[in-house]
């Protein structure tokens, strides 16, 4: 079987331009295909094209053979067939039916289409709303991304929180740049994320002259150049559903609003155990039929999101219906639902969700193979890291990150042999000057240099997700929360319960020994749960120090079989003080080096790290800031 590749596509030449009525695709081979998600583009010249048709449908009968028949015929020289999905398309074969064309039929000429489209979209003015937590820092990163993918034409309105500062910084870099202060707090489940990008749209409405609004994620980002022409060819299309989504929406569109069905999204058990959030939706919004997809990049016009708008305070009463057993959200369902049946039902996305890696987050080596390749209208991927220091962040959100990766163009930037040799020699130099402290160092009382060993045990503790900081036995004069301390348990929510046993020590002044052992019990039965490690909860650990980072080492000869439960340990997590439902957030290392016998991980510009606690298991790692 030949290797699949991310959206691979087939362009075949008719020689002249030909009337197209139907094509009959052959060899479209199920085993090269991983989802049977396609489009067909036509053009005469090669080089500009437009989409004409779509398979959306995860649950296609993907024969090897079938007929096309395109709803208004066309002329055109050029067909592209693009998998919108991983596969290849090595055999696949294109011929012509034209046997049912009718001559008294209008036809399209492709060429006067696309002409048709570049003008609507050098005349359209686009809106994008993001809702924005993350640092400031991160917002200068974010605005730098926007600005070198994104055409004139293309306004990013940032909604902060409603009391944060907004910097002057981040005002006067670009006319096409805005943010505003939000006017409630929002939370990651329930219709206050919806109600955010309806206060930015609010805000398009009374002060902005625009054509069509966009709402995406601050861990979106754009890979490559947005367009506005290939999105409003797909628009056109009017699928249902995401295209080229890795997860399937087809048993989560166009359902009744009563919602029997048990197949689809998981959001609709909950919306179905919610029988007054379920009334208030269809006797008071009027929603009779309902969908769920993404919000991230969902793109539709202003016509279509002001009917939204004129049901605002109509989503305002739903927060009294929800409920943080049964989370929903709304923003995946409201927007859609009424597109569907109050407006045009012309939708579609321009982000890419990341779904099939364990832990989402995007690496460069996918930035390049996917970026590059990705359907014309989507311009953007979820997951990034919401990091200043992540390598796959600062590649897009920087000019010498672009540059070095080839999406960003310089006379006199090194071919790629020449630019991997001088990071190389760069790491390694740095990693030579790295200099490795306690990550305690600041604990300290009056900043003396006596070392700080600590050892904390709690028997029969219930796992039932709470929080409690642990006692250092002193004050320590820099800590930035004196009344909490540097350190702290948070548990899962397992119903077991634990005796554990944490030592921390410091060692010759350069690093920390944290050693613990977890005993796990079932709450009920008091007896001792088998030998599965689970995860109980995390260690939160600070240095107290900002522009700081965090390297922890293991020795695999130290932790017994810790091949397997390595993925379980890997699951590190950050503490952040900045407001919005992202406080708590799963960390990805920013570097990882592994031998025969040790693993070690940086974590840049990272002040509380969160270590898995995890039972059954001896856990020994060395902890140090540098």
């Amino acid at each position: 079987m030949m290797q699949k590749i991310w959206f691979p596509s087939k362009v075949f030449d008719l020689g002249k331009e030909n009337t197209i009525d139907t094509l009959h695709i052959n060899n479209f081979n199920n085993n090269d295909i991983s989802i049977p998600l396609f489009s067909i583009f036509l053009s005469n010249n090669n080089q500009d094209w437009v989409c004409y048709y779509t398979q959306p449908s995860h649950h296609w009968d993907n024969p090897t053979e079938f007929d096309i028949h395109l709803s208004k015929k066309v002329q055109a020289q050029y067909i592209k067939f693009q998998l919108n999905s991983k596969g290849n398309l090595d055999k696949l074969e294109i011929t012509l039916d034209n046997n049912h064309i009718d001559n008294n039929e209008e036809i399209i000429n492709i060429s006067s289409f696309i002409e048709k489209t570049k003008k609507e979209a050098a005349n359209s003015r686009v809106v994008i709303s993001t809702l924005f937590n993350e640092s400031d820092d991160y917002l200068m990163l974010y605005i730098n991304n926007f600005l070198f993918f994104t055409p004139e034409n293309v306004i990013l309105i940032l909604n902060f929180p409603h009391n944060r500062p907004i910097p002057k910084a981040a005002l006067t870099i670009s006319d096409r740049i805005i943010i505003i202060n939000g006017g409630f707090k929002r939370h990651k489940w329930g219709n206050t994320l919806l109600l955010g990008h309806l206060e930015t749209l609010e805000y398009a409405k009374n002060n902005l002259v625009f054509d069509y609004f966009c709402t995406m994620a601050s861990n979106s980002l754009f890979v490559r150049h947005l367009t506005i022409s290939s999105i409003l060819n797909q628009l056109n299309q009017k699928t249902l559903t995401p295209i080229a989504s890795q997860r399937s929406y087809d048993y989560d569109v166009d359902l009744d609003a009563e919602i029997t069905t048990n197949h689809g999204t998981w959001m609709w058990h909950h919306y179905k155990s919610l029988p007054q959030l379920k009334e208030h939706i269809i006797n008071e919004i009027g929603l009779t039929r309902i969908s769920a997809t993404q919000i991230e990049g969902l793109f539709a016009h202003k016509k279509d999101w002001f009917l939204i708008l004129e049901k605002v305070e109509k989503i305002k009463n739903l927060a009294p219906f929800l409920s943080s057993h049964f989370f929903v959200a709304l923003e995946e369902i409201i927007p859609i639902s009424i597109f569907n049946q109050f407006g045009s039902g012309y939708y579609t996305h321009i982000c890419f969700m990341l779904w099939t890696k364990p832990n989402y987050l995007i690496e460069i080596k996918e930035i390049l193979s996917i970026g590059s390749q990705l359907p014309d209208h989507i311009s953007s991927i979820k997951w990034f890291p919401r990091d200043c220091y992540a390598s796959t962040t600062l590649a897009v959100c920087t000019s010498w990150g672009r540059q070095l990766i080839g999406l960003e163009k310089k006379e006199k930037l090194p071919n790629k042999l020449q630019a991997s040799i001088i990071l190389n020699d760069f790491l390694q130099a740095i990693k030579s000057r790295i200099q490795t402290l306690p990550l305690t160092e600041k604990w300290k009382p009056d900043k003396k240099n006596s070392a700080l060993d600590f050892h904390w045990n709690y028997n029969n503790y219930p796992v039932e997700r709470q929080r409690f900081y642990l006692d250092i036995g002193q004050s320590f004069t820099d800590s930035e929360d004196p009344e909490t301390g540097p350190a702290h348990l948070f548990f899962e929510n397992t119903n077991h319960l634990v005796d554990l046993s944490l030592f921390l020590i410091e060692k010759k002044n350069t690093c920390n020994i944290l050693r613990y052992f977890c005993l796990s019990f079932d709450a009920q039965k008091k007896t001792l749960v088998s030998n599965i490690s689970e995860l109980e909860g995390y260690l939160y650990l600070s240095s107290q120090q900002k522009n700081k980072s965090i390297k922890i080492s293991i020795d695999k000869n130290k932790m017994n079989n810790y091949h397997h439960y390595q993925k379980l340990f890997e699951r590190f997590v950050e503490h952040t003080n900045i407001e919005g439902p992202h406080n708590y957030f799963v960390r990805n290392w920013d570097l990882k080096e592994e031998n025969e016998n040790k693993i070690d991980y940086y974590f840049l510009n990272c002040q509380c790290i969160g270590t898995p606690i995890i039972s059954n298991n001896l856990i020994e790692v060395e902890m140090s800031i540098f």
